[in-house]
């Protein structure tokens, strides 16, 4: 008996200490909403704050009463991300979804602000802020099209002063006399003759909040959507349009301040359309676009004898392998990673020929090779 009512209080103290476990975590995760998160505080989400950060040669956080580095937010922002989507992506899992987003939101807002600084900050002896070169008005605008500010064209302009301190410069200046429509499409037409390539209507020019911007100019004041990051990271890969005369003003034209026309070049056919992928979360979908695409892949390689079936599983990947969880960081598709895109095919819930939905699955596999 005395055994018994020992265990009984040992259970009672480990459930009044998983509960109070669960109240600090709750506490901590509504914390760091009310931190960080819009409408609470919405100085993490403002264009003109970029500004503040890369000029900034510290950062010191206030909340309240208490205050803390900008490093100490990072230093535990990166280990979470990395444990989260690796290791101990199982312990997330336990989280609510809603917490799990809060989060993951927390700790890329965190890096965010990390990563510009150390793109900003050269550590030398006189210790001024320096934009690394490789930032372009492009890059600008995709990294920060997230950010808001109460006039719109100050999703451009707030961004020139980074440009300036690399020592580059932009035909773009300040002018609030311009419209809107005015100003994105003059950045469009920039970001095309800076980076010589038309990788800029790789942005997503159909998710726009507005409808009186010309096809070609994309909304800077629309979020991006959910792999917006990773398909602009991995966009300068495989640049089907990258030549000198691309930067040449005689090769643009502009005709009525709307329509655009330039040089172009014939690369192929196209021999047969599939349906395409939609968005959203909805698995089934994703099975059954992918289960599609695979049987006509291989009805069209038995009927004009082609090859393109051992090459499906490039198509299926943009030819690209994120090596980052956010798919920030990307590089081009070896033969080596075939391999791993045969597991993603076996282990994946999105994969019409996992084992975890279709047993057995030996036979559908060879479509994936």
């Amino acid at each position: 008996m005395l055994r018994i009512e020992h265990r009984h209080k040992e259970i009672e103290g480990s459930r009044i200490t998983l509960e109070k476990d669960d109240k600090d975590q709750l506490l901590l995760i509504e914390a760091l909403r009310k931190m960080m998160q819009p409408p609470f505080t919405p100085w993490w989400s403002r264009i003109w704050t970029v500004q503040e950060i890369a000029v900034a040669q510290t950062i010191l956080v206030v909340y309240g009463t208490m205050s803390a580095p900008g490093s100490l937010f990072a230093c535990a922002a990166g280990p979470y991300i990395h444990h989260s989507t690796s290791c101990c992506s199982e312990s997330v899992t336990r989280l609510s979804t809603d917490q799990a987003k809060v989060l993951a939101d927390c700790c890329n807002r965190i890096l965010g602000i990390e990563e510009l600084q150390m793109k900003t900050q050269r550590h030398d002896s006189g210790g001024m802020g320096e934009l690394e070169p490789d930032w372009s008005l492009l890059e600008l605008l995709r990294k920060f099209r997230d950010r808001r500010a109460t006039d719109p064209r100050d999703k451009v302009y707030a961004l020139l002063n980074l440009i300036a301190r690399s020592g580059t410069s932009t035909e773009i200046i300040p002018d609030y006399t311009l419209s809107e429509i005015e100003v994105y499409s003059r950045a469009t037409l920039v970001c095309i003759r800076e980076n010589s390539n038309l990788s800029v209507f790789s942005t997503d020019l159909g998710r726009k909040f507005r409808d009186d911007l010309p096809s070609w100019v994309p909304d800077w004041g629309a979020p991006g959507g959910l792999f917006y990051e990773a398909r602009a990271a991995a966009t300068e890969l495989y640049s089907a349009y990258h030549v000198d005369r691309a930067a040449h003003p005689q090769t643009i034209h502009l005709f009525g301040g709307r329509a655009l026309t330039l040089h172009g070049s014939a690369l192929g056919s196209i021999d047969y359309a599939c349906e395409i992928q939609w968005g959203g979360d909805i698995r089934e979908i994703w099975r059954d676009t992918l289960s599609h695409w695979g049987k006509t892949v291989t009805k069209f390689d038995n009927e004009v004898n082609t090859v393109f079936r051992q090459d499906f599983w490039r198509l299926i990947c943009g030819d690209v392998i994120c090596k980052t969880p956010n798919g920030s960081n990307a590089r081009r598709a070896r033969s080596e990673d075939e391999l791993t895109f045969i597991t993603w095919a076996l282990e994946s819930s999105l994969s019409p020929h996992s084992l975890k939905y279709s047993l057995p699955c030996s036979k559908t596999v060879v479509q994936w090779r």
